[in-house]
């Protein structure tokens, strides 16, 4: 997911303003301090994929922030119905969803998770 959002912020300009308000409001909206406490949990359990690791380090530590939290934001308006942030070691959480794909031109597509 970086390697495309990287892409469409480099040929169209309107992803970069929507990538900046979006930014705006998930710090108002605490969201931000979440991911960091996250990645940084990530990176001490060095969990972090390869290529993601490479992608940090050929990015200014700002622009990949900003990246990285873009995509989490486009993982929590798709997913967010079935993501728990607030859970720690030893809880236990039973949930039923029903997801939904769409076979579009792309492939396969979750669309609605409820």
């Amino acid at each position: 997911m970086a390697d495309k959002l990287e892409a469409q912020a480099k040929t169209d300009s309107s992803a970069g303003m929507t990538m900046g308000l979006g930014l705006m409001a998930r710090g108002m909206g605490g969201e931000n301090k979440a991911f960091r406490a996250f990645w940084a949990q990530e990176q001490e359990k060095k969990a972090i994929p390869a290529p993601l690791l490479a992608r940090q380090a050929a990015m200014t530590a700002e622009r990949f922030e900003n990246l990285l939290q873009w995509a989490d934001q486009i993982v929590l308006d798709n997913y967010g119905a079935i993501i728990n942030r607030q859970l720690k070691k030893g809880d236990e959480l039973t949930r039923i969803y029903t997801l939904s794909f769409r076979q579009t031109e792309k492939g396969w597509m979750g669309f609605n998770a409820r």
